[in-house]
């Protein structure tokens, strides 16, 4: 069987330059959700999260941003990795 996954969240979201994709979860979150549900619409049954680059040494705020990644997944209400 086989499963259909998302793709590359960051390109999708073309970013300007200087750009952080993890951190328009808090500062544009319609943008990422959008392109959730473009993936979704496109047929993924898996939408992973914008979380990729989100650690310690990049953000101090790394939790926020983890929550706020996972609950924009999560709205689309597919299978989430």
């Amino acid at each position: 069987m086989i499963k259909f996954f998302d793709g590359g969240l960051g390109t999708m979201l073309n970013l300007s330059a200087g750009e952080l994709p993890e951190q328009l979860n808090i500062t544009k979150p319609e943008r990422v959700l959008a392109v959730h549900q473009k993936y979704a619409e496109a047929g993924a049954e898996y939408i992973s999260t914008n979380t990729f680059g989100a650690n310690s040494l990049k953000y101090n705020n790394v939790g926020e941003i983890v929550r706020t990644g996972v609950a924009s997944a999560n709205k689309v209400g597919k299978n989430r990795v």
